[in-house]
């Protein structure tokens, strides 16, 4: 979850800034420093470049945080050419980046990955145009509410422990799969609906007297 941390944490830093609004020019900047970062930093300073991009994973992947704030503001917030010229941009710098994208690389090649973005781009392009009804099916629906904790545990679950176990006693592959998928999306059920979902609204009831005890408090000071 690293990428994903060092992301909230920039969004947090923004907001305390009061720079939300500036999302867009901001995002542009950043893409165009991961293309210098990429081309020129890689290959005259690569010391820098390796501690960078060891300490920074979010660096790789930002173009397309990028453009999911595009899409959600193509939709919400109207279509403007500057839009589409910055998902243009996120588009070429990933492909940049293709090579630090971390464990994608040796497992696709570029022209899978091109194809790949492709499809993901045109996705939401379809969510923009409200093209995506037919996707509103209940299997689909209860995939996409067990998706977070499916996402946290089926890679190392899978690869670390149900995999090498399973190929042990079931000598067809296939079959291994299958089983490895039932047993991530049994688990990931388990998960959602007997830790996160209880546990959701008693965070936010905590959270929220934390907060009215401090407005409380910060109240009294003002008012004696």
């Amino acid at each position: 979850l690293t990428v994903e941390m060092q992301f909230y944490a920039l969004m947090l830093l923004l907001f305390l800034l009061k720079k939300l609004n500036n999302i867009e020019t901001i995002g542009t900047t950043i893409c165009f420093i991961c293309l210098s970062y990429d081309t020129i930093l890689q290959k005259h300073l690569p010391n820098i470049y390796h501690i960078i991009n060891n300490a920074f994973v979010l660096i790789n992947h930002f173009p397309l945080f990028v453009s999911g704030i595009v899409f959600y503001r193509l939709k919400f917030q109207g279509h403007t050419i500057n839009r589409y010229l910055l998902l243009l941009l996120c588009f070429i710098t990933q492909l940049f980046l293709f090579d630090n994208g971390g464990q994608s690389h040796g497992f696709i090649s570029l022209n899978q990955y091109i194809l790949l973005l492709v499809l993901y781009y045109a996705l939401f392009f379809a969510y923009v145009k409200n093209k995506l009804n037919i996707l509103v099916a209940k299997p689909l629906l209860f995939l996409g509410t067990i998706s977070y904790p499916l996402y946290l545990i089926h890679q190392y679950l899978s690869i670390h422990i149900l995999l090498p176990y399973l190929q042990l006693i079931i000598p067809n592959k296939i079959i291994v799969v299958f089983v490895s998928c039932i047993i991530n999306l049994l688990l990931a059920s388990i998960i959602y609906f007997y830790i996160e979902k209880p546990a959701s609204p008693a965070l936010k009831r905590y959270l929220l007297t934390k907060l009215n005890a401090k407005k409380k408090k910060k109240n009294n000071h003002l008012h004696p």
